[in-house]
């Protein structure tokens, strides 16, 4: 198998676990970077896990690209077979205006376009249980499926939320008004935990860091639909070829936990560190994901979310991140 698969921001936490699944499968992989120090990062992040390293400077190679210029993108999308868009140009925890949800829309589009020039018909987007769970109204049952849409004009939703929504729409309006013959496929998951592969990792991953590091006397009591990030990696991976999975959206998740939950998981495992559990007042309401399409269509059979947080403690403090 020598096809090329093009991941944008290659440098992100899921997407490292991707590179490798990629490579580990028999694939070519060109990933996108903001800098040749970020190509450096992910190689080094890869190197200890990748099964053959073999030839390697011919299966993995990178392009330095900006997610908000044109330059560049149509070349370095050049013979390649397949994108995974996994690129964001912010995280959860950022501050994000309407300018920037805008700019994140045109970056999707700035992509799509580019794939399209380049005669890719596969492509795979990951976007998130953002662009689902802000429904208007909710399920009646409490659990969200992929017919589930956020409503961008509801004034209470987020300008994450919001962003991440639009830049769905704006890649399912794309394929289908633009590339009638580009396959998509969305991957939409939860929280995502478990182990990076390196010490660089994004805003859900640190607010579980929070927690293990036991920085307050009780834990704020929100929960997540979570999911593991090497089974993001591995719904991508499967998404590429099952016919199934085209011209759909995916839901990524394995079960619902709260930040106390979580602590008390990691309390019991390591019970000589000091971790809060007690639950904060207050809560936001319990938001539920669906995976029964995910596990019919890829097969997936997720890592427990009880597992992946015990394996993401466990990274912490055997790499001195825990405090």
């Amino acid at each position: 198998m020598n096809r090329t698969v093009f991941v944008t921001g290659a440098s992100g936490y899921t997407a490292k676990h991707l590179c490798l699944q990629l490579l580990d499968a028999g694939y070519r992989v060109r990933g996108s970077v903001r800098s040749a120090r970020r190509a450096d990062e992910v190689l080094a992040a890869l190197t200890p896990h990748l099964a053959d390293l073999s030839n390697l400077e011919a299966r993995l190679d990178f392009a330095e690209l900006d997610l908000h210029a044109d330059t560049g993108w149509d070349n370095a999308m050049h013979r390649a077979d397949v994108l995974i868009h996994t690129a964001s140009p912010f995280g959860p925890g950022d501050a994000v205006t309407e300018e920037d949800v805008a700019r994140a829309v045109e970056a999707t589009l700035r992509v799509l376009r580019a794939a399209a020039a380049a005669g890719i018909s596969r492509v795979i987007v990951t976007s998130s249980m953002a662009a689902i769970i802000e429904a208007d109204p909710p399920p009646p049952d409490g659990i969200y499926t992929e017919r589930d849409w956020s409503d961008t004009a509801n004034p209470t939703i987020n300008a994450y939320a919001r962003a991440k929504t639009l830049c769905e729409r704006a890649a399912w309006d794309f394929v289908g008004n633009e590339a009638p013959g580009m396959v998509l496929t969305t991957i939409n998951p939860g929280l995502i935990v478990g182990p990076p592969l390196d010490s660089h990792f994004d805003d859900a991953f640190a607010l579980l860091q929070r927690v293990i590091r036991g920085e307050c006397e009780s834990v704020p009591n929100i929960g997540f639909a979570c999911v593991d990030v090497r089974d993001v990696a591995a719904m991508h991976l499967r998404a590429i070829n099952r016919p199934a999975a085209f011209g759909e959206r995916l839901i990524g998740a394995a079960g619902y936990l709260t930040l106390p939950e979580m602590a008390r998981i990691v309390a019991d495992a390591w019970p000589d560190r000091t971790i809060a559990t007690q639950s904060a007042p207050g809560g936001a309401a319990r938001r539920e994901l669906s995976n029964a399409k995910a596990r019919r269509v890829l097969d997936m059979d997720f890592i427990p979310a009880e597992d992946s947080v015990r394996d993401t403690a466990r990274f912490m403090i055997e790499n001195g991140l825990a405090g």
